[in-house]
Order: structure tokens, then C-alpha cells, then sequence
């Protein structure tokens, strides 16, 4: 679908997501995802394919969504309680 949209207009589509349903979908590219992560002077992003580890896994036969999803939890969730509950 979105490679569809890109290629019918001149928009850029940018999806932000914890779904491995998403990240299954064999039409999304390891150079399409970015990994966004917090750091102490900001936000850093990072390609995913310029991940050795990541690359290395693929290459073992784990999916984009095996690899990257879990690269995207929470560093500490035990924190969240902080927040309600």
C-alpha cells in the first residue's frame, strides 16, 4: 500500500511503529527503517542497515520484524509505574 501511494504521488509516506505485523510485510526494505532512539543530548536515528547486528541476523534467516521490534522496547519499563496505574 505505501509503496503504491509513493508511487502514484509525489508524497513521501513516514509511519512510525512497535508493530512486527507491519514490519512482516515483505515490501518494507531494511533501508526504509529508521530506529529512533533517546539518548542524553537527543533523539538519535539510525538506519537500521547500518546495524551490523541487525544485518548479521537477517542474514541468518530472522525477519526485519524479529530484529528490529526488540531494538525498540523500552530501555527500563520498570520506570512506567511512575506514570499511574
Amino acid at each position: 500500500m505505501f509503496s503504491r501511494v509513493q508511487l502514484t504521488s509525489d508524497r513521501q509516506v513516514l509511519v512510525s511503529t512497535h508493530s512486527s505485523e507491519l514490519l512482516q510485510d515483505e515490501g518494507i526494505g531494511l533501508d526504509e527503517v529508521l530506529l529512533l532512539r533517546p539518548s542524553e543530548e537527543g533523539t538519535t536515528v539510525t538506519p537500521a542497515g547500518d546495524i551490523e547486528e541487525i544485518n548479521d541476523l537477517l542474514k541468518n534467516g530472522l525477519s526485519l520484524a524479529d530484529v528490529v521490534v526488540p531494538k525498540t522496547s523500552p530501555g527500563d519499563t520498570a520506570e512506567l509505574v511512575r506514570f499511574g496505574g
